[in-house]
């Protein structure tokens, strides 16, 4: 008789209790390995504007053996209720972003069509180009020296506290809003609260509508008669709203403040008795918040190209929810290539140039 056929596995000639082929080894396990070191994310909530931090930190963890002197091969590993690690530094620094930007950037200087003419043949009267709440007045009178300078102030809100007592409700703005242009003159400080147009979310509407200050207008004292409206320089229609346009920088709790300032319009007597003047850059020393001092040159600033992408996607901004408001309805979502039906340029993450004022920054 022939050999009986192997069992599947099996060989011809294996013992039985043998494992096959190359199982017959040992059935220990290999001992475990554990990483040296682990990922950790965490997150700061408590981060400030404008500030680059560096972090210091130290793994602290509930120990598992806590009590558990029976169960480990030491007493002393269930002796601590917590373990912690050695501390580790960071090796890179974390920048958040800034909300505001300032800049001594003269927006009447860089547009001639900027201030309105309403004077002279109506041929020649135009609007201007200035957005509501701009300052159009001229930073000097007539054959006199510079008196003012002009500032522009960059803002972006996500959700904007209501500054008027007639509203509640914070606003969804999600976007940058400017003031265009602000004159200050010495010792005064830099920003105000400036009516703008603000277009802000409208749920209701699922669009974009302006913001309106319905505040009523206080009324007149008996026995006195009401007050005429004083002149107001000309600005676009529509709805305004007014904004914190106050310069805070940092941590501090006073407005930056402009001390001094150098150049701009001069008118001096030649001894012709001719009135000679002449044009150049601005170099304003300002006040901070926390009271350091710093210097703006108007050169560097009119000409800064994130304030004026910055400027420039602002106006087109106001421009294009003016026209199709105008066509009818609020602007919706997605109308002007807007992810989510939102305005986009939420603050850059790129690092803040270091040893320039205010730094580059995001664009809608």
């Amino acid at each position: 008789m022939g050999a009986p056929p192997a069992r599947p596995g099996f060989k011809p000639g294996d013992r039985p209790g043998f494992k096959p082929d190359n199982q017959n080894k040992s059935d220990e396990q290999p001992e475990a390995t554990y990483p040296d070191k682990l990922l950790v994310r965490f997150v700061d909530v408590e981060v400030q504007p404008g500030f680059r931090y560096e972090y210091r930190i130290t793994m602290r963890m509930h120990n598992p053996n806590y009590g558990q002197e029976k169960l480990v091969v030491d007493r002393d590993f269930a002796k601590p209720e917590f373990l912690e690690g050695k501390p580790v530094e960071s090796k890179a620094t974390a920048q958040f972003p800034p909300e505001m930007f300032w800049y001594a950037a003269d927006e009447a200087a860089l547009d001639p069509g900027f201030t309105p003419k309403l004077k002279g043949p109506v041929k020649d009267r135009q609007p201007g180009t200035a957005q509501a709440g701009a300052d159009t007045a001229p930073t000097n009178a007539k054959n006199k020296p510079q008196e003012k300078v002009a500032f522009q102030i960059h803002r972006w809100f996500g959700e904007m506290p209501s500054t008027v007592a007639a509203r509640r409700d914070p606003l969804a703005v999600v976007n940058w809003t400017l003031a265009e242009r602000l004159l200050v003159g010495r010792g005064e400080y830099v920003g105000k609260r400036v009516p703008v147009q603000l277009p802000e979310w409208n749920e209701a509407k699922n669009g974009f509508a302006l913001a309106e200050d319905v505040t009523a207008a206080p009324a007149p004292k008996k026995g006195t008669a009401p007050k005429a409206p004083r002149p107001q320089p000309a600005q676009p229609q529509g709805k305004t709203f007014p904004v914190d346009f106050r310069l805070f920088t940092g941590t501090g709790d006073q407005p930056a403040l402009l001390v001094d300032f150098d150049g701009g319009h001069r008118a001096e007597l030649s001894r012709s008795k001719a009135t000679v003047e002449e044009d150049s850059p601005v170099e304003a020393l300002v006040l901070t918040s926390e009271g350091t001092l710093t210097v703006r040159n108007s050169r560097e600033d009119n000409f800064d190209s994130d304030r004026e992408e910055r400027h420039k996607a602002w106006v087109n901004w106001l421009s294009k929810f003016k026209e199709d408001t105008d066509a009818g309805g609020a602007p919706k979502a997605d109308q002007f290539g807007i992810p989510n039906g939102r305005p986009t340029g939420r603050p850059s993450a790129t690092p803040m140039p270091p040893g320039k004022p205010g730094g580059p920054g995001g664009r809608p």
